[in-house]
C-alpha cells in the first residue's frame, strides 16, 4: 500500500540505504526497536560531532581565560583592542564579556571610553 501511494521505491531497501549512509558518514550504525506498534530508529552522535563540540566548548573557555588575562594587563583596553589583540570580531568579544559579566569573573567600573575593567576572581579561577 505504501508503494502504490509514492511513500517508498520498493520494499526493504530503506534501511539498507541507511546502514549504507550512515556508514559512509562515520558514524555508528542506528539501533532499530519495534516497541508495540511503532518502529523506533535511534541514530547516534558520531565522535567527529562529539570531537567538534567539545573543541567548541574549549575554544570558549580558552577565549574567556584569555580576555581575563588581558583585563588584568591592561583594565583599560577596550573591546576593538582585545578583538584585535585575541584575532576574534569584537561582536565575539562582547559575547564573551556579557558571559564573563554575568558569570560574575569581570566588572565594567566608569563610564563606557573612561572606566576600566575589574576581575573579581583569583588567578585559580575561584571567586
Amino acid at each position: 500500500m505504501l508503494y502504490f501511494a509514492g511513500y517508498i521505491e520498493r520494499w526493504g531497501s530503506g534501511i539498507k540505504a541507511m546502514n549504507a549512509l550512515v556508514k559512509q558518514a562515520g558514524l555508528p550504525e542506528p539501533i532499530y526497536q519495534e516497541i508495540g506498534s511503532n518502529f523506533v530508529v535511534t541514530f547516534k552522535k558520531g565522535i567527529r560531532e562529539i570531537a567538534q563540540e567539545t573543541t567548541q566548548e574549549t575554544t570558549q573557555e580558552t577565549t574567556q581565560e584569555i580576555i581575563v588575562r588581558f583585563l588584568r594587563a591592561n583594565p583599560q583596553i577596550t573591546r576593538k583592542q582585545l578583538a584585535d589583540q585575541i584575532g576574534i570580531s569584537p561582536d565575539g568579544i562582547k559575547y564573551h564579556l556579557d558571559i564573563l559579566r554575568k558569570d560574575e569573573v569581570i566588572r565594567h567600573k566608569g563610564a563606557t571610553k573612561k572606566g576600566h575593567w575589574e576581575v573579581l576572581i583569583d588567578d585559580k579561577n575561584e571567586k
